[in-house]
């Protein structure tokens, strides 16, 4: 029976080619193919070109090798789609972000979530030029946000902007990111003030019964116990009585 395919290992020199429709699919190696496609441009064609790793020839290669090239086929013309320069648009550009996303392998949760703030853009500023994008859009964008999400929600929305738009620079459609220069709502811990503390005398003498209690606050319970003569140096201090709420603020 004879040889269909060459040996690589005895006759490296003797690599097939095969046309697939639109694209060519070149073996460069027993499990290695280059694919390469024809595209259009305004005067002319460019070839662009990609190696992958398949099974060998024999075993499946063909037509994983086939797959491939459908795949970089559509890859190719999903790029040729997206607009470039001073007239890509901020919801273009957010799509184009999140393709990105899932080329370089983000997992189905975070583009999901990306999405899910994406959709958070009204039309009027996804349809603005992103050339002509300012930080006081964004920042007008974040207050009507602020009308019906949380802090936290906005923040995120923010944090998602800003890295898109560090991708428009990369790609050349943008010199400034205009989001560094917008503010997300900070974080705000509340402030709590300490117990006074001939408040916590009178907590010794008719509190709850202690559930937590942390050094400072024992410190002080033993302090105005012994002054009361209601804690002696022996004494447990989860014995005797304060308000649990004391504690847990002293906690926070």
């Amino acid at each position: 029976m004879a040889q269909s395919w060459p040996n690589f290992r005895q006759d490296p020199q003797m690599p097939p080619l095969r046309e697939y429709g639109t694209g060519g699919i070149s073996w460069i190696g027993p499990t290695k193919v280059q694919l390469r496609i024809w595209v259009p441009t305004e005067n002319d064609r460019r070839r662009e070109t990609k190696v992958v790793k398949v099974p060998d020839r024999e075993h499946g290669g063909r037509g994983k090798a086939k797959e491939e090239l459908e795949k970089f086929i559509a890859e190719v013309a999903q790029r040729a789609s997206v607009p470039t320069g001073p007239t890509v648009t901020v919801a273009e550009m957010l799509d184009a972000y999140l393709v990105h996303c899932k080329r370089i392998g983000s997992t189905q949760s975070t583009i999901e979530s990306y999405e899910h703030a994406t959709r958070r853009v009204p039309a009027t500023l996804g349809a603005l030029p992103l050339a002509k994008l300012t930080s006081r859009d964004l920042d007008a964008f974040c207050g009507d946000l602020a009308e019906r999400l949380a802090d936290n929600t906005i923040r995120q929305t923010h944090a998602i902007l800003t890295a898109a738009l560090e991708q428009a620079m990369k790609w050349g459609w943008i010199k400034d990111n205009p989001a560094k220069g917008a503010t997300a709502p900070g974080r705000h811990k509340p402030k709590r003030s300490a117990l006074p503390l001939p408040d916590i005398a009178k907590m010794v003498a008719i509190g709850e019964p202690v559930e937590v209690c942390s050094l400072p606050a024992y410190n002080a319970v033993c302090v105005f116990g012994r002054a009361l003569g209601t804690v002696t140096d022996g004494d447990n201090p989860t014995d005797h009585q304060v308000l649990h709420s004391m504690a847990v603020e002293d906690l926070d």
